[in-house]
């Protein structure tokens, strides 16, 4: 009896426990949620006192506005200053020319290194190694064809016929012997045929046995400008085996000049590089060395193929005809390497296709004073046969000479 009544007051008093502690919680939960709103009315509060304390501000501001009058007096009047302070003046032109220098620098070195052309005779002469035999300048066509279209034979008295007389002379004192001579070029339409024709002539005007042989069996030029199309020539003189005595009778012709000859290419073989490398063509200019005073070769470009190097080898001098308003620096120079590094005697160079001043007999250089006409080969008096280097009206030469440096031009000694 007495462990039941114990046991009964222990269950009495644990109910009494959960009820107060279920009463506890709720209490604790009324508290947070009363916690929570005066948390809200707390931060409500301070700004409502920061508000206040501005406006308190403000008024206490307008306050002593009203009552109290500010003076103000001028300590000192303002200054207008001759320069201005920002930007400096003379920073900026200093810093202007400097940056206008460093451009122009830079600009004249990127245009050289784009334009890869000759600017002057002397830059020319410099960067092959070689004279400048004669300076070839652009003429008017004389209106007729053949022989009778160069200027040493139709009009033998001109400047531009002189020219080519001095040209030869030139030659003629080179001192390393001239009877023998190849002209070549670095493309084609650089003028080379028509510069031999004029030169060939201004030989056999004085007095001299000269024989022309056109070398160039893939382009006959020379060939077309003589009119020997569809004749037997130097290929029929090379391939046939009879000796060369017998070989020539009939192909060397005689033009209208009692002491010039010309032997034309011939039909075109299929390979002319194997008919050049044979020994047939030594025999020919050996035999020619016996029957003529001097002896012409219109070589092909040096570029394009090997004949003229192999030409070259035979003969005793070579000349490379160039236009520096179209051949490029590295054209030229590769052109002339392929002639001296297979033992060819380069003589010189022929400078083709200058403009000529109207006020004298003289020739400029650099941009905008080459002439820039339609190429060498454009057509001749609207003869399609002819070779876009045998234009004889493009052609005339000077190498007496006086350079003046201050215009970089190049002027032709007159004739007493």
């Amino acid at each position: 009896a007495m462990a039941e009544r114990r046991y009964q007051l222990a269950m009495n008093h644990e109910q009494n426990l959960i009820a107060n502690l279920e009463e506890a919680s709720q209490k604790a939960g009324e508290l947070n949620s009363q916690l929570t709103h005066i948390t809200n009315v707390k931060a409500t509060l301070d700004q409502l006192r920061s508000r206040l304390d501005r406006l308190n501000i403000s008024s206490a501001n307008l306050t002593v506005g009203e009552k109290h009058q500010l003076f103000t007096e001028i300590v000192s009047p303002p200054k207008l200053e001759s320069a201005p302070v920002s930007p400096k003046l003379s920073l900026v032109v200093v810093m202007s020319l400097f940056l206008g220098f460093v451009a122009a620098c830079a600009t004249i070195y990127v245009m050289d290194l784009l334009d890869d052309r000759f600017h002057s005779p002397d830059d020319l002469r410099s960067q092959l190694g070689v004279p400048i035999l004669a300076m070839v300048q652009r003429l008017n066509p004389i209106g007729d064809r053949g022989i009778r279209s160069l200027h040493t034979y139709a009009r033998a008295n001109s400047p531009e016929s002189e020219a080519f007389r001095t040209l030869r002379t030139a030659l003629e004192f080179t001192g390393n012997g001239s009877r023998k001579l190849t002209i070549s070029s670095t493309e084609p339409g650089d003028g080379k045929t028509t510069v031999l024709a004029n030169l060939a002539v201004a030989y056999a005007q004085s007095g001299k046995r000269t024989l022309v042989i056109d070398g160039d069996m893939r382009r006959p030029g020379l060939t077309r400008l003589f009119h020997r199309n569809g004749q037997s020539g130097l290929a029929s003189v090379l391939r046939d085996k009879r000796p060369i005595l017998d070989s020539v009778i009939g192909a060397i012709q005689q033009t209208e000049m009692d002491n010039l000859h010309v032997l034309p290419a011939g039909p075109r073989p299929v390979n002319p590089v194997e008919l050049l490398s044979s020994d047939r063509l030594s025999e020919l200019l050996a035999w020619a060395e016996t029957s003529y005073d001097q002896i012409l070769i219109d070589a092909p470009p040096s570029l394009a193929v090997t004949d003229a190097a192999i030409i070259g080898r035979l003969v005793d001098g070579a000349i490379l005809t160039v236009r520096p308003d179209r051949n490029r620096r590295k054209l030229v120079l590769r052109a002339s390497e392929a002639l001296t590094s297979l033992g060819c005697n380069l003589l010189g160079v022929v400078i083709n296709s200058m403009q000529a001043r109207s006020d004298e007999y003289g020739y400029a250089y650099g941009h905008g004073e080459y002439g820039h006409d339609d190429p060498i080969g454009s057509d001749f008096h609207n003869d399609h046969s002819y070779d876009e280097d045998s234009m004889p009206e493009l052609v005339g030469s000077s190498v007496g000479r006086s350079r003046d440096r201050s215009s970089t031009r190049v002027r032709r000694r007159r004739a007493a």
